[in-house]
């Protein structure tokens, strides 16, 4: 979230806003200090004079063990401001699950700390069109207009990557501590297409490195099945700019699909990286209309079939990619995505002054 606040705020400057970032206090595990961030926001908001507040929000970042008492406290003080409230929403609440009766106490308090932080917002942007829906299907919360804005990718093509060419058989998936992620079922994919092809290895790029205990995870899932797997390490972004450029392809094994508020999906994207990903429930059809991303079903055979296929035709995967870059550039840049905050900032605050406030 700090990541895209710091994109953002980059990119809305670039369009000619006169942007200030305050950001919130380090809870270091513990509960967030709200006060002390509507204080900042506060003083911020007096110093430079701001006409609006673009307050980016996580549930999570805003709670202790996922209950945000703070929030309303918060919500009452940035509205006494006097200014325009933005909300950015990147987590508005979990979904409800079987969870017991944790899940259930986090599911209520969260979705209760949003009435009062949307009774006072002027705008609030989310990440999904899935989250569109369930805001308008909520007429007792939906107390605001709502924008769909895709993440960006926080990793810019670095001028480095531009001369490096893919590795032979190289598959890369960035950002792999996910626990949603299913390690089985891609390692024998590419275990599978190994043996059809002659030549495949997964490569694990960026952090949070081979030390971590989401690398033991996908180290004793390949293990089991034969597959070739590399690590990076953490790294610059320069440098995991080269390594996804040099992947041949991108996979996204999620059985969620590929969604719009994955930033290591628009990293691959952006890179002009062939993406081949998990179809599920948070598939966004854009993707699909603009066959800017490769799907296959949530099975490790039709997944191994379709890396095979890419793996096998150059000229697939050059396409594919030249999609996937010219899909990015046009939906999913940040720059397109301060074009559209910046014009609510406008509507809503009048002039071109904005402050970006991320929490801890």
């Amino acid at each position: 979230m700090r990541d895209q606040a710091a994109v953002l705020s980059g990119a809305l400057a670039n369009a000619g806003a006169d942007v200030s970032t305050a950001w919130g206090p380090d809870s270091n595990g513990e509960a967030p200090d709200l006060e002390e961030l509507a204080r900042q926001i506060g003083q911020s908001v007096r110093e430079h004079r701001a006409e609006a507040v673009l307050l980016h929000y996580s549930v999570f970042a805003f709670s202790r063990r996922g209950l945000p008492l703070g929030v309303p406290g918060l919500a009452a003080r940035l509205r006494k401001l006097g200014v325009p409230l933005l909300v950015f929403a990147h987590e508005l609440a979990c979904p409800w699950a079987d969870r017991g009766w944790r899940g259930a106490t986090q599911a209520i308090t969260q979705r209760a700390a949003l009435l009062p932080l949307l009774s006072v917002a002027a705008r609030v942007f989310v990440t999904t069109p899935e989250r569109m829906e369930w805001l308008t299907a909520r007429r007792w919360l939906l107390w605001c207009p709502a924008t769909f804005v895709p993440i960006a990718s926080n990793i810019a093509p670095h001028p480095s990557s531009e001369g490096v060419r893919p590795v032979r058989g190289r598959i890369g998936l960035f950002s792999f501590s996910d626990k949603a992620l299913v390690p089985d079922l891609l390692v024998g994919a590419v275990a599978d297409a190994a043996r059809s092809t002659g030549c495949a290895q997964l490569v694990l790029i960026g952090g949070p490195g081979p030390d971590s205990p989401a690398a033991e995870r996908w180290r004793a899932a390949a293990s089991a099945v034969g597959c070739s797997l590399t690590f990076t390490g953490t790294a610059t972004e320069a440098e995991v700019s080269r390594q996804l450029a040099a992947c041949e392809v991108v996979v996204l094994p999620d059985p969620g699909g590929p969604s719009p508020r994955k930033s290591s999906l628009a990293a691959a994207l952006a890179h002009g990286r062939p993406v081949l990903a998990l179809d599920g429930p948070n598939t966004w059809q854009e993707f699909i209309d603009s066959a800017a991303v490769e799907v296959a079903d949530a099975s490790r055979n039709a997944l191994a079939a379709a890396l095979d296929q890419l793996l096998r035709d150059a000229d697939r995967r050059e396409a594919l990619g030249a999609r996937a870059k010219s899909f990015y550039e046009s939906r999913l840049a940040v720059e397109a995505a301060a074009q559209v905050v910046l014009k609510d900032i406008i509507n809503v605050g009048g002039d071109c002054r904005a402050r970006c406030c991320t929490p801890p």
